[in-house]
């Protein structure tokens, strides 16, 4: 775009480029496209910002460079690079953007990266950006992200913070965040703990501990727990016996899923239990679902 404000430094030579002006000496103002007045410095002895050779300019800029700490110049880069990130996520967090990846950042991080605060407010601002810190991380460690009473906490956790305008928080907004974030806390922890009890009844295998929990939450299976336990476990050691042999078929879903109904249904049978069609299928859907899963999230 043509700039006029230059006309009358460079009337002969100027392109009517703003940035063109670059290529103009700051002293003699005269125009040097293709080198720069820099270029034009070490060439011209008659220009006022005073004559010197190309070797000695190239000597002085060496200088220049060899001052530069790279080190801490790749610092400021990583610094700036994840306040940019921090920024992109406040905005998400205040104009209600998709968060699912709530938990997968330093929540604490961003909420403090802008909070302004006051010296009367720092303990309770440390208490708050701590209580969310280990929330959150309490929450990643919930293995069981289906679970309906896990949703309902990360639907609080993140009710908190979005459509929030993060630097404006105020001190009565903290408490009653660090008390909300207290007893979200509590509950995935409690959560979490029966969790634990219940993969550790499976060896450790939590595709069967989700596998038992939907098997409850449905109720359509009536009979005593313990009947569940025992029929899991043998669908899990023959099915699992099967999968260490031969792998490769987990790739074919429609494959997997004939391969497991039979499974399903004579060990449950096995120990009493006789399962409708409704209950054969959706517990085969959903043990299926849980060997693809865990075969497509360790499978490079």
């Amino acid at each position: 775009m043509h700039d006029p404000a230059f006309e009358n430094i460079l009337p002969d030579t100027y392109n009517g480029s703003r940035a063109d002006i670059r290529l103009s000496c700051p002293s003699c103002r005269r125009y040097h496209p293709g080198r720069g007045w820099l270029g034009h410095k070490a060439k011209d002895k008659n220009c006022k910002s005073g004559y010197i050779s190309e070797e000695d300019l190239i000597k002085q800029l060496q200088k220049q460079v060899d001052k530069l700490d790279f080190k801490k110049l790749n610092i400021l880069y990583n610094e700036a690079d994840n306040h940019l990130s921090l920024i992109n996520l406040k905005d998400s967090l205040e104009n209600n953007a998709e968060t699912n990846n709530l938990l997968n950042v330093a929540l604490e991080d961003v909420l403090f990266t802008f909070r302004k605060v006051s010296e009367e407010e720092m303990v309770i601002a440390d208490k708050l950006k701590n209580t969310l810190k280990r929330t959150r991380e309490e929450m990643v460690r919930n293995f069981d992200k289906n679970d309906k009473e896990f949703i309902a906490l990360y639907e609080e956790l993140r009710r908190l913070f979005e459509k929030k305008n993060l630097d404006e928080i105020t001190q009565e907004e903290m408490n009653k965040n660090i008390h909300s974030l207290e007893k979200i806390y509590e509950a995935i922890k409690e959560l979490n703990r029966k969790n634990n009890l219940l993969k550790s009844k499976y060896s450790k295998d939590e595709k069967f501990a989700r596998l038992h929990k939907r098997i409850r939450e449905e109720k359509n299976v009536d009979t005593r727990e313990t009947l569940i336990f025992e029929a899991l476990n043998d669908v899990k050691k023959q099915a699992d016996q099967k999968v260490l042999d031969n792998s490769q078929m987990v790739q074919n879903e429609e494959y997997f899923i004939k391969f497991m109904s039979p499974i399903v249904i004579s060990n449950f049978e096995n120990h009493g239990v006789k399962l409708d069609n409704l209950s054969a299928e959706r517990i085969n859907k959903y043990a299926t679902a849980e060997y693809l899963y865990e075969y497509n999230n360790t499978t490079l």
